[in-house]
């Protein structure tokens, strides 16, 4: 989640408020930081395919072949990653006036600074799921019948993507912050106020592992026959993008 907002190192007006021939010195109002991005699901195994039946005797002395063995179950794919939390803004960093009614006249506002949150970092992407291997093929109980063929592999889950990273949040009026902006400050005095923007995370989360392919089930008889065929390899995910970081403004008041 986004971390809190910082209003007002000293004061956060809500309602209305006068300030007059007050002094402010070193007053912080800092966001706070992001929360972290959740880690993506693995994906599930496949389950293996069954074996073929074997052939019957019959009818008469002819025989029957036996049966093919059935498909491996392909992978689950991973699940994405979470996106990691944004910092919070941080605002006025002595007096955040919220509702734009408050005034300060004749103050003076020394060293404050307004510090926002820096991003959180990302989750990666689960791994993709194994698939399940074919089934052997049936038996043949009845020589110069064919014996089953070989099931399938599964293929592989792909890889869930990274989460993004969180982003830093801006900061705004390292002494005052208003909502309305064009705080009237012309009889106050500012003196080396600072704004600092929160840190965008780097890098983004990392990509989630592909899942394997599994083999072929076996051909059922003696001798050559067909075998199944393997299955493929699911695909990597991607990496998240980095966050971004915030911006500082206005250092002594917006």
């Amino acid at each position: 989640g986004t971390g809190g907002a910082g209003q007002g190192g000293a004061i956060a007006n809500d309602g209305h408020l006068t300030v007059t021939s007050a002094g402010f010195s070193t007053d912080q109002a800092s966001g706070g930081q992001g929360g972290l991005g959740g880690l993506g699901a693995g994906g599930g195994t496949g389950g293996s395919g069954g074996n073929g039946g074997s052939g019957s005797i019959g009818p008469g002395t002819s025989g029957q072949p036996g049966a093919t063995g059935g498909g491996g179950a392909n992978g689950g794919a991973g699940g994405n990653g979470g996106t990691g939390g944004s910092g919070g803004v941080a605002e006025g960093g002595s007096l955040a006036d919220l509702t734009g009614t408050g005034t300060a006249t004749s103050s003076t506002f020394t060293d404050n600074s307004a510090r926002a949150g820096g991003g959180n970092a990302a989750g990666a992407g689960g791994s993709g799921g194994s698939a399940g291997s074919g089934g052997n093929g049936g038996e043949n109980l009845v020589t110069g019948v064919a014996a089953g063929a070989g099931g399938n592999g599964g293929d592989g889950g792909n890889g869930g993507d990274g989460g993004n990273g969180g982003n830093g949040a801006n900061a705004s009026g390292g002494a005052v912050w208003t909502k309305t902006g064009g705080f009237a400050g012309s009889t106050d005095t500012f003196t080396a106020d600072t704004v600092t923007g929160g840190t965008g995370v780097t890098p983004g989360g990392t990509a989630g592992l592909l899942g394997s392919g599994a083999r072929g089930g076996f051909y059922g008889g003696t001798g050559t026959g067909p075998n199944g065929a393997a299955g493929t390899n699911g695909l990597p995910g991607q990496a998240g993008q980095p966050g971004t970081t915030g911006v500082g403004s206005d250092p002594d008041t917006n």
